[in-house]
């Protein structure tokens, strides 16, 4: 089951911020208000989406006042992150800036208490409310609906996509002002949920992604966009195979939460005799994008449907959605990458025995005087 939302972890922080950065995940240093000598601050992560679009919109990484901010925090972690409009006071005095600096509250917690809260609370009659991080979404509390309701993507049934409606949190520091209810659907967007019909008879849901479950693969191969219907994991499958650069990066991932033994299926010692290396992630970066890892595409789907299919804490989910994330854009590649005949020119794959020709000194100076 997804993480169900509780309004009651939500909070504000009001921070002063000296520096963001988007390096390792994203970052930010704050003024240390328990220890005004600690002139460097305090570090705290925040999403890299959060801080990119923080950086854009104060047009610096660095300020030599502190800014003042609010963080919307989710169970320990940021979910919104909103600057004062300092631009809109730039004629003010010291003294009437910091009294609507005082009074300011961020559009971020104007559209949680105006709009987000009220509409789930008297919204949850057959749909219940749950949050990825990036969204706040509703789905039937019949979970039989959950398959009735969604669309198949492969012949046999199994991987389905179900549209759900909800709010993307990490867009409310520009979304339109809000100041009543009635706002509310200004807020709300469609995104799309993988339904994996599990052989068990159970029904495992992914967190909504992707706006439109037809661009999976596009990058890659044509004949996927918008247009879905029932073949359009087959033809993933067929056409595209997942990388060795997404199990090494997944494996980091779930061996902190699972254990070892959950990162079996990747068949890594495998990878390391076909390369003939103890150390893959030494190997070229070009490699790693390009090489096979073993797993199909649905394959690969069903095992980590399979392994989180009840997180049991918020950050389970966010690790689970990131993992989500990279296997449908990073993680495949075109499986005639390396096909011969797309890296060799025609007259090397006549030859009996796949060989490029040598040639001595003599024979080249006798073809460049030709």
């Amino acid at each position: 089951m997804p993480v169900k939302f509780d309004p009651d972890l939500l909070s504000v922080c009001v921070v002063g911020v000296k520096s963001v950065s988007t390096a390792l995940g994203g970052s930010i240093r704050i003024k240390d208000e328990a220890n005004p000598l600690n002139s460097k601050g305090l570090i705290v992560d925040v999403p890299f989406h959060l801080v990119r679009k923080f950086k854009k919109a104060a047009g610096d990484s660095k300020f030599l006042r502190p800014n003042h901010a609010e963080l919307i925090v989710y169970d320990g972690h940021p979910i919104c992150f909103e600057r004062f409009p300092y631009q809109q006071h730039i004629g003010d005095d010291a003294e009437t800036l910091n009294n609507a600096i005082e009074v300011w509250s961020s559009r971020c917690q104007r559209i949680f208490d105006y709009c987000v809260i009220p509409w789930v609370e008297s919204h949850s009659v057959d749909h219940d409310w749950y949050i990825d991080g990036y969204y706040v979404y509703s789905l039937p509390k019949d979970r039989t609906k959950w398959v009735e309701e969604s669309a198949p993507l492969n012949e046999s049934g199994t991987f389905r996509r179900l549209r759900v409606t909800g709010f993307k949190v990490s867009d409310f520091a520009w979304s339109a002002n809000p100041t009543t209810a009635k706002h509310t659907e200004m807020h709300m967007s469609f995104k799309d949920c993988l339904v994996y019909n599990a052989p068990d008879g159970n029904a495992y849901i992914t967190p909504p992604i992707w706006n439109h479950l037809g661009q999976v693969g596009s990058k890659k191969v044509s004949g996927t966009g918008d247009t879905v219907d029932n073949t359009l994991f087959d033809y993933i499958d067929e056409r595209l195979h997942v990388n060795i650069s997404f199990a090494l990066d997944v494996a980091t991932r779930i061996t902190d939460v699972f254990g070892y033994e959950s990162i079996e299926a990747l068949q890594l010692p495998e990878l390391m005799i076909l390369y003939r290396t103890v150390n893959l992630q030494k190997l070229p970066k070009a490699v790693k994008e390009t090489g096979d890892c073993g797993m199909t595409f649905t394959h690969t789907l069903s095992w980590l449907c399979g392994l989180f299919r009840d997180p049991e804490q918020f950050d389970q989910m966010l690790n689970y959605r990131q993992i989500l994330k990279y296997l449908t854009t990073k993680g495949l590649q075109n499986s005639g990458a390396l096909a011969m005949e797309n890296i060799y020119q025609e007259d090397f794959l006549q030859l009996e025995d796949n060989s490029v020709a040598t040639l001595s000194v003599e024979e080249i100076k006798e073809l460049m005087a030709a």
